[in-house]
């Protein structure tokens, strides 16, 4: 009857628009009464006798499903109807399946399935955000009955996302010659990720964030800050300052108190540095020499909390200070697509910054989004402008290493314009 309807629209394409979409749902529908998925779990029921919301569940699996199979990366959804049911799929019982929508008519890509501690969670097109949760609410065999879900929506994935402005890890060897091929590859991936989500989409803003991260991280390879200095010269030369004066032999300071951004003065007073003092044999690779420098600053307590050697460097950016790791921690959490997947990185999740490299690079992204620097690499290549954005990535003006972050961002776009 819908057929016979089209064929007597005529001009009236909104008409037949609808019409075709109610065609679309009735397959679904049709393919739903069919499914290998049952409302309840005692046999007795199934699609058309359950309850509304068992339905609902196996209505949007069975449309997940078919556009898993044709290879559909965009969906738009109209109105969708979540809930949640008990379903069987197969000879697995799920006491409490939920569909959970994002936001009003999302348009969905169902090839971004991918798994969580949860469930399985989908993306937006063309973006990164989650727009739908199904979930398992169950705590009795998750695992087995999210593999179940899983199984039954298909295996094909989507491989690889098509960044706007996408990068190759042979280019990014180009720029870091030094670092292993596999390395650089991990990066581009990475990169591609969620380069579009961050909008660091142009090859002036990817320029200048390699030319960055190259720096800090010695060529991609070190996710955490050196903390152990041989050299007693090195020491004096880098953190040599009136206000550091317990790093002196000779001079003392409460290392328990801050006075006001800076440590405690010493006993007796230091006035200026002079070449005969001696770095004390305590500092030489020790956290002592971090916690004490990093002290009294950047939301870190004053050096007998530990917090300098804590919260030094981490990530592709080297997050610096207790209050950094805090800032980003919030911002993570407040990203409606990392619901299920929340970080304390001021406590159990810390370590994630230095040993997941996805989490490093998305941690270093938020950190790149929240101070603007897209606004900055906009304005050119130049020397100022590195130096601008060096000074923000590594607290201080001018940057550590500036010549190394102006010759890699340079070198970045000129290979990026390729």
């Amino acid at each position: 009857e819908a057929l016979v309807s089209i064929c007597k629209l005529g001009e009236s394409s909104s008409l037949a628009g609808n019409i075709l979409n109610r065609i679309e749902d009735l397959a679904v529908e049709t393919a739903a009464a069919k499914s290998s998925i049952k409302c309840g779990c005692d046999g007795l029921m199934d699609y058309l006798t359950g309850d509304g919301n068992c339905q609902r569940v196996i209505y949007n699996l069975e449309l997940l499903k078919r556009d898993i199979s044709k290879n559909k990366v965009s969906h738009k959804l109209n109105n969708p109807a979540g809930g949640t049911g008990q379903v069987k799929v197969g000879e697995v019982c799920i006491d409490n399946l939920q569909i959970r929508f994002y936001g009003d008519n999302p348009e969905i890509n169902p090839l971004s399935k991918q798994k969580t501690q949860e469930g399985i969670d989908f993306s937006a097109a063309n973006s990164s955000n989650i727009v739908l949760n199904v979930n398992v609410l169950d705590k009795a065999e998750k695992d087995k009955k999210i593999e179940a879900v899983w199984g039954y929506l298909g295996d094909k994935t989507q491989e690889n996302h098509q960044a706007t402005f996408p990068v190759t890890g042979t280019q990014l060897h180009e720029i870091f010659p030094d670092t292993p091929q596999d390395r650089c590859d991990e990066v581009a991936a990475l990169l591609n990720k969620y380069s579009d989500k961050f909008e660091i989409n142009t090859p002036l803003r990817m320029a200048h964030f390699l030319g960055q991260i190259g720096v800090e991280t010695g060529g991609l390879m070190k996710l955490q800050e050196n903390s152990c200095y041989t050299s007693k010269s090195r020491i004096k030369k880098i953190f040599g300052k009136v206000k550091y004066c317990d790093l002196f032999e000779g001079y003392t300071s409460d290392l328990s108190k801050c006075n006001n951004d800076e440590p405690e003065s010493c006993v007796p007073s230091l006035q200026k540095i002079t070449s005969d003092l001696v770095i004390k044999d305590k500092y030489v690779c020790s956290p002592s020499l971090i916690d004490y420098t990093y002290s009294c600053r950047m939301g870190n307590g004053p050096s007998s909390s530990g917090d300098g050697s804590r919260f030094l460097g981490k990530g592709f950016i080297h997050l610096t200070g207790k209050g950094q790791f805090e800032n980003i921690s919030n911002i993570w959490n407040k990203d409606i697509e990392n619901q299920n997947n929340k970080k304390d990185f001021v406590g159990a999740d810390i370590d994630e910054i230095t040993n997941d490299l996805d989490v490093a690079m998305k941690a270093s992204m938020y950190y790149w989004g929240d101070n603007a620097i897209n606004l900055l690499a906009d304005e050119g290549v130049t020397n100022i402008q590195v130096n601008k954005i060096g000074a923000v990535v590594n607290g201080t003006n001018p940057p550590n290493d500036f010549e190394k972050r102006l010759e890699k961002t340079k070198s970045a776009y000129q290979i990026l314009n390729k």
